[in-house]
Parts: structure tokens; C-alpha cells; sequence
């Protein structure tokens, strides 16, 4: 393998992770995650925030924001143009989970920021039967953050960290995109393009 197919395939690699039913690849770089997957569905920027709890469906019409530990697990804390949990009347300091839910059943790739956190995230995928698809641990504290995934995704359930005798980790989430694209296998991508090497370099000699 030479040393474009090496770059080649790092960025197709991404980082794999470890999945129940569905193979997912986590990438903590826009660069990597956009050469994976090339497009997208939508773009949620959160800008214009009201500073407030809000519905969480009433943000945009491609996904529902959920707090699924507060006593209203419909609402989220819009606010400083990115969006944080409502609060959780399970964790001790108040501080909780955020659940996006697609409207779009064939999700099986998404990307956002994550901001003002002091710990890793986890990141749990459900199948619209409520099946735990994966669960990936975030590469970064804070920043990008891209998965995809051999199965569709209907709804992510974001997890704090957590801080030993403090409680749950706060985070917030921004610039949220999405596709419809299944990824292609990274094994099925190497080959084809490891196929299209061996014939330049099978057309180089015969000249």
C-alpha cells in the first residue's frame, strides 16, 4: 500500500468503535467525517438562542431535542446559541442528558460540537424499536464530534461525564448535521480503490 492509499484510508478508518448491532466508525475531525460521508441532510447552528428552556421540538423540523431526565423531558435549555439538557431530577447536581430523536427514519450519519465540557461524553444510537445500536465514547472533551453507521439511527441519547463526587458533567451541543447516506464499508472502499491503483500502475507499465 503506498502512502496515498495510507492517507487514504485513515481517512476512511476514522476511528471504529466498539458497536452492538450496528458497526459504526466515530471521527474527531470535520476533515476525516466529511471525506467519509460528503454531504449532508440538514444543519441545526442554534444561533439566535432565546436564552431560555424551550420545547425542544419547536427548534428545528428535522430533529426533537429531549431532556430524558427532567421533569419535563420535553424541554432543553436553549441558550449562548448552543443547547444543553433542561436539568435532571436524577443526578445530584441537576445536571443531565440530551436526547436528539430524527424526524427523518433513515439517518446513518451525523456530526456536531460539543462545548464547555470538562469530561468525555458517551453517545448512545437507538433503532426505532428502541434498540441500543452502539455506544461510543466522544474522542474530545470538547470540539467535533462525526459518527457513521451501517444502520439507521432514529433517535442519540447523549450521556454527561462525570466528575467524581461533583456530579454530571454539563455540556452543550452545536451545529448539528445529518444524512441519509449509508457509508459505504470501509474493506469494500480500500479494495475498489486499492483495484483502481493496481491498474494505473498495470497501464504505467505497459507504456
Amino acid at each position: 500500500m503506498n502512502k496515498v492509499h495510507l492517507v487514504l484510508a485513515s481517512i476512511v478508518l476514522g476511528y471504529s468503535a466498539n458497536a452492538y448491532s450496528a458497526n459504526v466508525n466515530v471521527y474527531d475531525n470535520a476533515f476525516s467525517y466529511n471525506a467519509a460521508v460528503g454531504s449532508e441532510l440538514f444543519r441545526i447552528d442554534f444561533n439566535d438562542s432565546p436564552d431560555k428552556i424551550v420545547d425542544g421540538s419547536t427548534i428545528s423540523p428535522h430533529a426533537i431535542f429531549g431532556s430524558p431526565e427532567a421533569s419535563d423531558p420535553a424541554t432543553v435549555l436553549w441558550s449562548s446559541n448552543a443547547l444543553t439538557d433542561a436539568g435532571s431530577t436524577v443526578a445530584s447536581n441537576l445536571v443531565g442528558p440530551l436526547s436528539i430523536d430524527f424526524t427523518d427514519s433513515s439517518i446513518f450519519n451525523f456530526s456536531l460540537t460539543f462545548s464547555s465540557a470538562g469530561v468525555q461524553e458517551t453517545i448512545e444510537l437507538y433503532d426505532d424499536t428502541d434498540t441500543l445500536l452502539a455506544s461510543v465514547l466522544s474522542p474530545n472533551v470538547n470540539g467535533f464530534f462525526g459518527l457513521t453507521s451501517d444502520v439507521a439511527i432514529d433517535y442519540v441519547i447523549i450521556r454527561n461525564g462525570i466528575f467524581p463526587d461533583v456530579g454530571n458533567d454539563r455540556f452543550f451541543i452545536d451545529n448539528l448535521s445529518a444524512d441519509t447516506v449509508v457509508p459505504v464499508p470501509a474493506a469494500v472502499w480500500l479494495f475498489s480503490s486499492g483495484l483502481v491503483g493496481l491498474l494505473g500502475f498495470a497501464r504505467r507499465n505497459k507504456v
